[in-house]
């Protein structure tokens, strides 16, 4: 990460009139890369925003390994996210170096500054075999956390956990990871810090080009951890899925193109009673206390009616189905086909209380009203098949 007075910066794919007030604040203009590692014997990869608009980098780069000091070959890779996008922005960067087997870091030399680089191992073998969850997480409460963890143990077979850490000032990596480790039933867990600048929200179509930190961490969990995972779920700390054709690593693992794609449905907690509002309000919400359901409300949407209250589609995927140019963002598999599994069948439950308010505030409960929620009976029929205290 270079120096803020380094005098070189990123600069924003988004136009000046679409850029909202806290627009400079939050963008990453400073982050060359977020992660070096062996990818093979021969080969080390560099992962890192979108490194085509940050003049006296890529335009003067050259890099050398150590000890040996061999100058190295390497190829530049950028990629882009299609979803939520009627244009072609790149958010992130993947660097190819052939590096010797013996050497332990790369000197970085370009006109922006230097650095070296320490090269870490790849971690793919403890994930080996592993149905495993995969999450961006900042300041969530550990506790939800844990119970993201069992619902999934329990519901769909998870046996590993891995959480990129976004920065969290509640809690040391060490004491999340030593929680997590409580839950039963995992036989891998790792938390990875990852804090850099999440980057700026959308606000419409063709304005999510800026925010780089969630596909960085998804793409160094593909080249870095998962690589030989059985299968793997992507899906955020207030998302769980219900699924009544088995296991979702299953599903993605027996499906033709070892991917498959499945919506949301919100959920809401049920507003307590007056005189115990102000004990609530002290404790912290759980997931199985939201069992009312949003309802769909269908509107005409490019000449067709589209239920607005539908979440965003998640996926699961079988890592070693992933076409070597493919990239894992947080909606989609971009460059893979993915089966879309039906909503009657699989669908994930988006719980409106568990949350840090970082987009939106989300604390507020809404009464229960029978036109726009409904009882959840399938999502408590799975709450009671939970170990929660395992």
């Amino acid at each position: 990460m270079l120096p803020e007075d380094a005098g070189y910066r990123r600069e924003p794919a988004r136009p000046i009139n679409r850029r909202p007030a806290d627009f400079e604040a939050l963008f990453d203009a400073h982050t060359v890369f977020y992660d070096c590692f062996r990818v093979t014997k021969t080969q080390v990869m560099l992962i890192g925003p979108p490194l085509n608009r940050f003049d006296g980098v890529l335009d003067s780069l050259s890099i050398t390994s150590l000890p040996a000091g061999s100058p190295c070959h390497y190829e530049v890779d950028h990629r882009f996210a299609t979803g939520f996008a009627n244009r072609r922005t790149h958010n992130m960067c993947r660097v190819l170096v052939d590096v010797p087997e013996s050497d332990v870091s790369l000197h970085l030399q370009s006109r922006a500054g230097d650095a070296v680089l320490q090269i870490r191992p790849n971690a793919r073998e403890a994930f080996r075999g592993r149905r495993v969850l995969l999450t961006l997480s900042k300041n969530n409460d550990p506790t939800w956390i844990c119970d993201w963890m069992r619902f999934h143990r329990d519901l769909h077979n998870a046996d590993a956990v891995l959480l990129y850490d976004n920065g969290s000032t509640r809690y040391t990596v060490a004491s999340l990871l030593n929680g997590m480790k409580q839950v039963s039933g995992f036989r891998a867990i790792s938390v990875v810090e990852w804090p850099y600048k999440y980057g700026p929200q959308g606000i419409g179509r063709g304005t999510w080009d800026s925010a780089f930190c969630q596909d960085g961490a998804l793409e160094d969990a593909r080249w870095r951890f998962l690589g030989d995972a059985y299968a793997v779920l992507s899906c955020d700390i207030d998302e769980l899925v219900l699924s009544d054709a088995g296991s979702v690593f299953d599903r993605a693992a027996a499906a033709r193109e070892g991917c498959v794609r499945f919506s949301g449905r919100w959920v809401n907690a049920q507003a307590p009673p007056l005189q115990s509002r102000k004990d609530a309000e002290q404790t912290v919400p759980r997931h199985r206390e939201s069992t009312d359901q949003l309802l769909p409300q269908w509107r005409w949407k490019t000449f067709r009616p589209k239920d607005v209250n539908l979440c965003p589609a998640k996926w699961a995927v079988a890592p070693n189905r992933c076409p070597q140019n493919a990239q894992w963002s947080i909606h989609e598999i971009v460059g893979m086909r993915a089966q879309r599994l039906k909503l009657d069948e699989t669908c994930y439950r988006h719980f409106r209380q568990i949350g840090t308010n970082w987009k939106n505030s989300r604390t507020s409960i809404e009464p229960s009203n029978r036109v726009r929620h409904k009882e959840d009976a399938r999502l408590q029929e799975a709450f009671a098949r939970v170990r929660w205290d395992k």
